[in-house]
């Protein structure tokens, strides 16, 4: 199936039109500026053990900061893609390292899909709330037992400020059932890009707002 060209908003929420794209190096670079519908930009900062990472580090994550910041999108994130086989406190201070300060609009955000990442240890939890406390987002791919248990077991805890399961069939009932802030919607083609894109619908501006600092 071919992704759609998404020329503008693909879907509005509670008639806000909070829109989103998810890039890395995948997606390439774009000559144009990010369409103003893009209300929340995520950007692969960190995946150690990726393909064509610098030191695990996305090579184009400088270059989607500064795009985003200069394009003025609203809300910003930084991403590390979890893995299993690397010490989650290491992954959490190799994103720190890459991420530094954050400035407001920003956060970061673990992005939990592997399968065999069984939870999030309480070290790396640790380390995060030392180093960005209430900036952080986590986002869960509800494909096993054991990552939808953890899901339902904190997905009302306050440290636990995003979650953000993939798009499914049952659309909107399963966004409201994980209580998301952020849903995948699909992919699409946006203006400029290389590659299709993973295109996101924010159906909670105020708690991004919380999170992002706004």
């Amino acid at each position: 199936m071919t992704a759609p060209e998404t020329t503008q908003a693909i879907s509005i929420h509670g008639g806000k039109p909070a829109n989103g794209i998810d890039v890395s190096h995948w997606n390439g670079t774009s000559s144009e500026d990010v369409p103003d519908w893009v209300k929340f930009y995520g950007m692969k900062a960190v995946h150690i053990g990726g393909s064509k990472m610098e030191d695990g580090v996305d090579p184009l994550f400088e270059y989607n900061r500064a795009r985003a910041r200069y394009c003025g999108v609203p809300w910003r994130q930084m991403y590390l893609y979890l893995v299993a086989d690397v010490p989650q406190v290491d992954q959490i201070l190799k994103l720190a390292e890459t991420v530094g300060d954050l400035e407001n609009g920003e956060c970061v955000m673990i992005d939990w899909e592997e399968h065999d990442v069984l939870t999030l240890d309480e070290e790396a939890l640790y380390y995060l709330d030392s180093i960005y406390p209430d900036r952080w987002m986590v986002y869960v791919n509800d494909a096993t037992p054991s990552m939808t248990a953890w899901m339902k077991a904190n997905r009302q805890q306050n440290w636990v400020p995003l979650q953000h399961p993939n798009w499914s069939p049952e659309g909107w009932s399963e966004a409201k059932k994980w209580d998301a802030s952020v849903w995948q919607l699909g992919v699409g083609y946006v203006p400029g890009y290389a590659d299709c894109i993973d295109i996101n619908l924010v159906t909670d501006p105020y708690r991004m707002d919380l999170v992002c600092n706004i």
